[in-house]
């Protein structure tokens, strides 16, 4: 998780349902980011929530 968090130091991060809500300026750039951070470096995150209003997605472990 912190290898994500990481990527997004300029985002506001807070924690949220069981993980973490990342607000940002440009939602669409950062959940492109975040998809090809975790894809890339085989990360066990999901991203469960995006919310277009509060330009915010939400990340947590995936369960087993």
């Amino acid at each position: 998780m912190n290898e994500l968090l990481r990527e997004f130091r300029h985002a506001t991060i807070r924690d949220y349902k069981g993980g973490k809500e990342i607000r940002t300026k440009n939602l669409d750039e950062s959940l492109i980011k975040a998809r090809r951070t975790i894809q890339d470096n085989d990360l066990n995150i999901e991203i469960f929530d995006v919310d277009s209003r509060l330009r915010s997605f939400a990340v947590r472990t995936k369960a087993s």
